[in-house]
């Protein structure tokens, strides 16, 4: 700050008449910065009036039901049918049954008996004296010793681990060893519970979930510690030698699962009529799907069918015809069309002033995230777009006066093509921007039960995208004979699995920014789950069995003859399946039979057949634990579930005790109907009687804002209170607020569409709005709404809640929409407006949550500029121009003031000399 001390020769107050003289010439800046404060102040209220109505509309919406949260905070849409305010359910026995039910059910009486709970696969073990200390370690016996661990095996039907024990270990660590056990090599849990009882010194593991498809078993890998303490044997027998394997020959058809199909080829018919005959073919639909790409013929396999083209001797068909290669389909996928659209990685520079600006171009980047990345930046000085050829275009405020230049270097001038130096008005790319780059991110393949995690690096166009996912896989060992990835000119990856390989595609990580989240099936087209299959493959083969070779599986302690004559491994294995029902699941495995417990507790494989034929040793039980199922009949019908929670016919049943009995009584809950109406619309009209306040608000033009100056002479209450009446009025009939008010009202008037129910119009329920004054309030005659209620609460549901038809536009979309969605419909639009006016401020995600495209105009159309940001930016301009004035106006006043002051000094001084020269004189 100067110091500036006047008057010295003049003996005037220098400073008090310069400071008059500028509170003058002041007053157009003080106006600037009044204008300011009120733009601010306005747009701070309608910062407010969007972020009530955002909570508003989310609060409801939760609080009626109409949408869930996930556990990581997702909003998810709910049905209709699952509110669970609109019915009630009332059971006569609660420790048999308790009962809640959803908005579809019906009312009614239902009688329920539980026959069994749902139960876990448990296995308890014996005592564990003589395998721990006092200490609760495991101490040496015969089988631990100091140089030789146990392991045993625990396998469900998520998979296997094993668990080794040993000696000194304690039995906590072996429960949470159990506890946190994996599948095989995977993320995925085993699924288990453990538990150590000290009073009983014994330990049960059992299954996480209920139901007959959940079972346990438990085998030893090195020593006998779960024959010993789990009375268990192994549960799996696999055979000992590879079984081989004789061609088929046949007349055209197709074996599905072992059973044969066939389908005529007419003659004249088109591929496509052909494909899609199969498709809609009973035969074949759920097993085989038809497509026809580039003028070729392709049968896939799905929902893991085993799928055979067959072909017989003279006759005319798949191969000759189709073109189609015999024997089993081998297994590919081909995902859909990958969209490579984002921008290569990099930076540039553009100097405003001297300041240089650094656009960091991210990966996954679109051009249009780039454009509103250089808006955000620069805010207005230079403002981005992109035009039809797909290039960027900068274009240079009017109102700046400060040089702005793009900064030369490899990225700016070699791939976004824009020429380096000053912009005087604007510049654009020479040449179209190649956004061609696939998005990064990574997904898993479990390939032969092993996680390989893939992962596509930043700048990756889609011709390179087959040979990064090939050399990964070939560097952690998967050869392409397993596994080999190619790509198809119409950007279609496709994965081509051969042999006996086994791949499941998995999900890890969310990439791209405002792209959805899964990047497997988002970004490369790519179902998760296990690969099903496309056309050509190894020969199929042949296993015989004569009628007196004896096959035979003891099955908790029954004989199960194995009835097969010839066929395929696998269909052997099916027939074991079946024949046993499905309490052995029979499998190939690499060309041998494998046999696994999945519903029985024990079972034995008898006969020579067995052993000198499939290998499979005999006399070795095999034995394991599993689930049961609930079963209840549900007015006499028998209903298997593999929880003890489930919905039947919209009633929530939740089982406590079997052989017992309940009577479930279903009624519309007419109290809780009126609650949740009444709690939405006194909501509804505090938020209304907000908006319409502020908008009818008297404006006291009197009362501007203080300066810094008026405040220092105040009190803090004054300025309150002075404040308060400055910010009165600011948004008097605003023309969007007042809009939405009106079309918020009238929506509500006009009948409801294609509702399902006998109500279509809001008087019918009892609701009416208010007086026009009162901005379209609603009112309820309770006893109407009730009468209405329990007259038909589906329609009463259907006409508040009503989604619209999809596809519709804006005008059939309203008259389509339930009154409620109107009301959402309508706020929506007038927070577009208000965006569109003061921006979103903090609050975007807020405003995402209500809707995800919420901001799509704004960004696109105003490049994130809001009206008030512009009238602000502007004013800003004004004033910054006004206080260089200011200043150089005081300083000259304070140069002509200083220039008196020097020459009355000067004055001064010639006077005291003459005087000094005269009185020397005399």
């Amino acid at each position: 700050m100067v110091m500036r001390i006047g008057g010295l020769a003049s003996g005037l107050d220098t400073e008090s008449i310069i400071q008059t003289l500028m509170k003058t010439e002041r007053i157009r800046l003080d106006k600037y910065l009044q204008k300011e404060q009120k733009l601010k102040w306005r747009q701070d209220t309608f910062f407010n009036i969007n972020r009530t109505m955002a909570n508003f509309i989310l609060d409801t919406r939760k609080t009626l039901g109409l949408t869930t949260s996930t556990s990581t905070g997702t909003l998810l849409s709910n049905s209709l049918t699952n509110l669970n305010w609109v019915k009630s359910a009332t059971s006569s026995n609660e420790s048999a049954v308790k009962a809640t039910a959803n908005a579809n059910a019906m009312a009614g009486t239902y009688e329920i008996e539980v026959e069994q709970l749902a139960e876990v696969a448990s296995i308890s073990s014996e005592s564990l004296n003589g395998w721990l200390d006092e200490n609760l370690k495991f101490k040496e016996n015969d089988i631990l010793k100091d140089d030789q661990n146990v392991t045993f095996r625990v396998t469900t039907k998520a998979g296997s681990q094993d668990i080794t024990i040993k000696k000194g270990m304690s039995i906590n660590n072996l429960v949470n060893q159990l506890n946190n056990a994996k599948a095989g090599d995977s993320d995925k849990n085993l699924g288990i519970r453990a538990t150590y009882d000290a009073g009983l010194n014994k330990m049960l593991i059992s299954t996480r979930e209920t139901g007959s498809s959940n079972f346990i078993t438990v085998e030893d890998v090195t020593g006998n510690f779960a024959e010993e303490i789990f009375k268990l044997g192994n549960g799996l027998i696999q055979s000992d030698e590879a079984i081989d394997v004789i061609p088929q020959n046949g007349e055209f058809k197709v074996k599905i699962d072992g059973e044969e199909k066939f389908i005529d080829i007419i003659k004249g018919e088109t591929l496509e009529a052909f494909a899609a005959r199969v498709n809609e073919s009973d035969e074949f639909k759920g097993y085989v799907r038809a497509s026809v790409n580039n003028g070729k013929l392709t049968i896939m396999a799905i929902n893991d069918a085993t799928v055979e083209i067959v072909k017989e001797d003279g006759v005319p068909g798949a191969t000759d015809i189709l073109k189609l290669q015999e024997g089993p389909i081998n297994r590919s996928a081909t995902g859909g069309t990958v969209t490579a659209k984002y921008l290569q990685t990099g930076s540039f520079a553009i100097n405003v002033a001297g300041t240089e600006h650094i656009i960091e171009v991210e990966k996954n980047w679109t051009l249009g995230h780039l454009e509103e990345a250089i808006n955000m930046e620069l805010n207005g000085v230079v403002s981005a777009s992109i035009n039809a050829d797909g290039g960027l275009v900068l274009t240079k405020a009017e109102e700046t006066v400060e040089t702005v230049e793009i900064v030369a270097g490899d990225y700016a001038q070699n791939y976004l093509n824009i020429p380096a130096g000053e912009i005087t008005e604007s510049v654009a790319s020479t040449d179209t921007i190649e956004a061609n780059y696939v998005a990064a991110g990574s997904f898993t393949m479990e390939i032969n039960g092993h996680v390989h995690t893939i992962t596509i690096g930043e700048n990756t166009k889609f011709e390179d995208l087959a040979g990064k996912i090939n050399q990964q896989l070939q560097d952690e060992g998967i050869t392409p004979d397993m596994i080999e990835v190619t790509t198809s000119d119409n950007n279609r990856l496709t994965l081509n699995i051969n042999g006996n390989t086994k791949v499941l595609l998995g999900e890890i990580t969310t990439v791209p920014p405002d792209e959805p989240s899964n990047y497997l099936r988002d970004a490369l087209k790519l179902d998760i789950g296990p690969i099903v299959g496309t056309s050509e493959g190894d020969i199929v083969n042949k296993i015989e069995k004569e009628a007196s070779d004896d096959f035979t599986i003891k099955v908790d302690g029954q004989n199960v003859e194995i009835n097969f004559s010839e066929g395929s491994l696998d269909d052997l294995a099916a027939a074991i399946t079946e024949q046993t029902g499905g309490k052995v699941t029979a499998s190939n495995v690499d060309g041998k039979l494998q046999l696994e417990l999945t519903g029985a507790s024990e079972a034995e494989v008898l006969g020579t057949y067995a052993s000198d034929v499939l290998g499979l040793p005999t006399g070795e039980k095999m034995t394991s634990q599993t689930g049961q199922d609930a079963v209840i009949k549900f007015n006499g019908e028998t209903v298997e579930k593999s929880t003890n929670d489930f919905t039947v016919f919209g009633i929530n049943l939740q089982l406590q005790k079997a052989d017992t009995t309940a009577t479930i009584r279903v009624d519309t809950d007419v109290d809780s109907v009126v609650d949740k109406v009444k709690g939405f619309v006194e909501e509804y009209n505090a938020l209304i009687d907000m908006v319409n306040g502020l908008t009818t608000e008297k404006t006291y033009r009197d009362f501007q804002p203080l300066s810094d100056e008026e405040k220092a002479a105040m009190s803090e209450k004054d300025i309150e209170l002075w404040e308060e009446k400055a910010k009165s009025g600011l948004l008097r009939n605003d023309p969007a607020l007042t809009r939405m008010l009106q079309d918020m009202r009238s929506s509500l008037y006009e009948k409801v569409e294609n509702v399902s129910g006998s109500f279509n119009h809001i008087t019918q329920i009892g609701i009416t709005t208010g007086a026009y004054q009162d901005g379209g309030k609603l009112v309820i005659d309770e006893e109407k709404l009730r009468k209405a209620i329990s007259e038909d609460p589906d329609g009463v549901v259907d006409l508040l809640f009503k989604s619209p038809a999809s596809g519709l536009e804006d005008k059939e979309k309203m008259q389509d929409s339930g009154l409620v969605q109107r009301i959402y419909d309508g706020m929506i639009n007038g927070m577009k407006e208000v965006i569109r006016q003061s921006g979103p401020g903090d609050d975007a995600s807020l405003l995402r949550n209500v809707r995800s495209n919420i901001l799509l105009d704004f960004v696109s159309d105003q490049s994130s500029i809001s009206l008030l940001d512009r009238d602000l930016k502007s004013l800003n301009s004004r004033i910054v121009r006004e206080q260089d004035m200011l200043t150089r106006k005081e300083n000259r006043y304070w140069q002509q003031y200083t220039a008196l002051e020097k020459a009355l000094s000067q004055m001064q001084n010639q006077g005291s000399w003459m005087t000094s020269q005269l009185g020397s004189g005399q």
